[in-house]
């Protein structure tokens, strides 16, 4: 049981996750100045012709944020699927962000990286986090936080892979 190949992984028929399906996202068309108030978007996918309403709700310091409603649920979303032939939300169409299926050492890895582009680094962990790096406007008593934050979790990867390393010898 839990040997090489006994993951979901590597099974033929794994369900993909949202970053690896076609997506409409309302904001990206918003930004680009595509979308305008009392008007409803118009999809076409491969054969299909999908009509989306829009729905606007008021934003605290003004002006209107836009959503689509999802053509199965209902549901205000932010981002539509485009999968098996059919435009509904992620909800409708059953996809997890591909966070959700990490292990934790990954959401480690992912986590450190992102911290160490902040404190302008090499995203290489064998290189030293050097004071020199430190971004030109951020303060230092922030630079110092994050390097904190990152001395923490190199700790915590490196005891992973030595725990790792001990269960395989």
């Amino acid at each position: 049981m839990g040997g090489p190949g006994s993951g979901r992984w590597l099974r033929f028929g794994k369900h993909p996750t949202l970053e690896e399906v076609r997506r409409l996202d309302v904001h990206t068309l918003f930004r680009q100045g595509r979308l305008t108030q009392g008007t409803s978007l118009t999809v076409e996918y491969g054969q299909v012709r999908e009509r989306i309403t829009l729905e606007w709700t008021a934003c605290y310091y003004g002006g209107m944020r836009p959503w689509f409603c999802c053509p199965h649920c209902q549901r205000r979303v932010g981002v539509l699927c485009c999968l098996r032939r059919e435009v509904m939300c992620r909800h409708c169409c059953q996809l997890p962000y591909a966070s959700q299926g990490e292990t934790r050492v990954a959401r480690m890895y992912r986590k450190i990286w992102k911290l160490r582009e902040r404190l302008g680094a090499s995203p290489n962990l064998t290189e030293p986090v050097s004071p020199s790096q430190k971004p030109r406007h951020m303060h230092w008593s922030t630079w110092e936080k994050l390097y904190d934050q990152e001395r923490y979790i190199h700790a915590a990867i490196l005891g992973a892979m030595h725990a790792a390393v001990g269960r395989v010898a």
